[in-house]
């Protein structure tokens, strides 16, 4: 069955210009035909014709960074302690349909706290919320003095934050690997002030001796 977009204006991303009386024909969900409705194929009888002759059409936007589990935070302590996985979870799914509302199809979340937009990409994808597509890190990869290793040292990096601390080369790969198995998009690594030993460790580039 197909679906008929008819656009006042279009902006179509291949030119700065905007086209006037244009239609958009999608077939299975598969953009069948992009020109001037004057030279669209004929809608047939019960397929779906959208007017939108008085508006401007444009094809969904992209955010390459977005952090649905942070909410509006004030600092990193509501980010990463003072609300639960549970609401946590709710509140990226809510942030989720602000985003497709705001026009944007797909987003990037390069860094979350527990397993929370992996969850809520999952959930899109199942077709149980309507939501943009997500590609997503888990927690951030950081090292000493790294971005997230923003706590003092008799509290470390809690469970629920958004970095984990690695101390050694083997255990960031480990982190990898953990993080592939649960599915993460993409590794976000937050290693600030760090260099590489001759033995392939990661050290911290302000305490390390010459």
């Amino acid at each position: 069955m197909r679906k008929f977009l008819r656009c006042g204006q279009l902006f179509d991303g291949l030119s700065d210009d905007l086209k006037s009386d244009q239609t958009v024909v999608l077939e299975d969900e598969v953009i069948a035909f992009v020109g001037p409705t004057a030279e669209a194929p004929p809608a047939r009888a019960g397929e779906t014709v959208m007017d939108h002759s008085g508006a401007w059409v444009l094809p969904g936007l992209i955010d390459i960074h977005v952090h649905l589990s942070y909410g509006n935070a004030q600092a990193n302590e509501d980010v990463d302690m003072f609300a639960p996985p549970e609401f946590r979870a709710l509140r990226a799914m809510h942030a989720a349909r602000q985003v497709l509302n705001a026009g944007y199809t797909s987003l990037a979340d390069p860094a979350s706290t527990n397993r929370v937009a992996a969850s809520v990409r999952d959930a899109i994808h199942a077709g149980m919320f309507q939501g943009p597509r997500i590609t997503c890190a888990g927690r951030q990869v950081t090292a000493r003095q790294g971005l997230g290793d923003w706590y003092p040292t008799w509290i470390g990096v809690p469970e629920s934050s958004v970095g984990v601390l690695v101390r050694s080369l083997d255990e960031a790969i480990e982190e990898i690997r953990m993080q592939v198995k649960d599915r993460m998009d993409i590794i976000k690594f937050a290693v600030d002030g760090l260099q590489r030993n001759r033995a392939g460790e990661l050290m911290s580039a302000s305490t390390r001796r010459s």
